[in-house]
């Protein structure tokens, strides 16, 4: 199966995505993204997919991910019985390249982290007391400030290539395939698409971000996301909707105007079609939550 291309993007304030992800299973999600990545699971077990690797994950496991590595974790389904309704967590970092510039790693303090990051091409679990203590280390970087969260992930780097108790879970040789100038080319298009989505976007127009035709384009785009093109701007939409419904007391009808829909009725459609009800519903489930 073709891994689909994920577009991560920050608030601008960071460098870093750093979040908490708790869920009731980690469900298959075939995926690569340009950022390196590092995972460890909170809670839960399943299988690991990184590469050409297929493995058994559980608490503690501790993963880095080189660029362009597909991957996903799939929990294991728990059967009936009290285990059911046990949930999954992971605690999360995904960073740019370049945020550690060549001239950086060209330091003689940064052979260790090289160390890691050359092997991370094919992905890498580390073992032992570094698995241990790095989820200590990734919990107590979460709620420091921006500054302090990136130099402590600098630090942590380090001490996890100092100790060597890491595992390379590609095979020898393996590599991932990536075509540079597709990269860019899906890249722009979805920063477009994320950072316009409230606008009236035309599949012309996103033909014309890519340089190709509309028909070529659609294909193209398919084959990197999994999606066509104008589904996926339809999640993008309803994302931000639900987190306009969450967190601002807006009416519906704005928030689906904010989101680019001039139609309400279309928007409630796409609205339940990715979520399984409606923005109400929706608004009145998530407050419910908070309350809890």
């Amino acid at each position: 199966m073709k891994p689909g291309y994920e577009h991560l993007s920050t608030d601008g304030k960071t460098s870093l995505r750093f979040f908490m992800l708790e869920q009731k299973r980690f469900e298959f999600y075939w995926h690569y993204h340009p950022e390196i990545e590092l995972t460890c699971i909170l809670k839960g077990e399943g299988t690991r997919l990184v590469g050409d690797h297929i493995g058994e994950y559980g608490p503690n496991d501790l993963v880095l991910i080189g660029p362009n590595v597909p991957h996903t974790w799939q929990s294991k389904d728990p059967g009936p019985g009290p285990g059911r309704s046990k949930r999954n967590k992971a605690i999360v970092v995904q960073f740019p390249q370049e945020l550690l510039t060549h001239q950086f790693l060209d330091l003689p303090e940064m052979d260790a982290v090289n160390a890691l990051f050359a092997d991370a091409e094919a992905g890498i679990r580390f073992t032992g007391l570094s698995a241990k203590r790095g989820r200590q280390q990734l919990l107590e970087l979460h709620s420091l400030p921006d500054l302090d969260r990136l130099l402590g992930l600098i630090g942590l780097l380090d001490q996890l290539g100092r100790t060597g108790e890491w595992i390379r879970l590609g095979s020898a040789g393996y590599t991932p395939h990536l075509n540079r100038k597709t990269e860019k080319r899906l890249d722009r298009v979805l920063h477009y698409l994320h950072s316009a989505f409230n606008n009236n976007i035309r599949l012309a127009d996103l033909a014309s971000i890519a340089a190709m035709n509309e028909t070529a384009f659609s294909r193209f785009f398919q084959s990197q996301t999994g999606k066509p093109p104008i589904a996926y701007l339809n999640e993008v939409r309803v994302r931000q909707a639900c987190q306009m419904l969450v967190h601002t007391g807006d009416p519906v009808g704005q928030i689906a105007h904010n989101c680019g829909y001039n139609n309400q009725t279309h928007f409630n459609r796409q609205f339940r079609r990715y979520t399984r009800c409606s923005p109400a519903e929706y608004r009145k489930l998530r407050h419910g939550r908070s309350r809890l």
